[in-house]
């Protein structure tokens, strides 16, 4: 017999399946080319009871879920990453629904996007367990949000 995962880590006092946001694991795809990035806050979700994806590129991202064939319902996405507008509309054009977080490189970037991003957020400076909570808090409102995007 199999054991329930432990959806807390000794790190993160946040849970997302015990908050009510999914019965089953919410699907994240992480894009950045920052990797150490990808992985912090991936691994982050994982500990939080999300399925998260990490991807490089945007050609990545779609290999990614052309072999794993899951849904998607949060894309977290560096939009400065060539062919980011073309990949979220060729996946919204095809009928998936998704939310949109963007990253950004600093809090002073300007950034303005048709992407139909929920959320803008720079990457922390540091990778300690405020920044990882401030992240977790962050995908769990938009997470938790009415069906629909930006400028709806």
């Amino acid at each position: 017999m199999s054991e329930e995962p432990d959806m807390y880590s000794e790190e993160s006092d946040v849970c997302l399946e015990e908050v009510g946001v999914y019965s089953s694991p919410q699907t994240v795809l992480i894009v950045d080319d920052d990797l150490g990035f990808v992985f912090w806050l991936g691994r982050a979700l994982d500990e939080s009871g999300c399925a998260a994806f990490p991807a490089r590129s945007i050609p990545d991202a779609g290999a990614l879920l052309r072999e794993l064939k899951v849904s998607l319902d949060l894309l977290i996405v560096n939009p400065t990453l060539p062919g980011t507008a073309g990949f979220i509309e060729g996946l919204r054009r095809s009928g998936a629904q998704f939310k949109v977080i963007a990253v950004t490189e600093d809090v002073e970037q300007p950034w303005d996007s048709p992407l139909g991003a929920i959320a803008t957020r720079p990457k922390p400076r540091g990778r300690d367990d405020i920044s990882k909570w401030e992240w977790l808090h962050l995908i769990l409102s938009v997470l938790t949000r009415e069906a629909g995007f930006a400028g709806d």
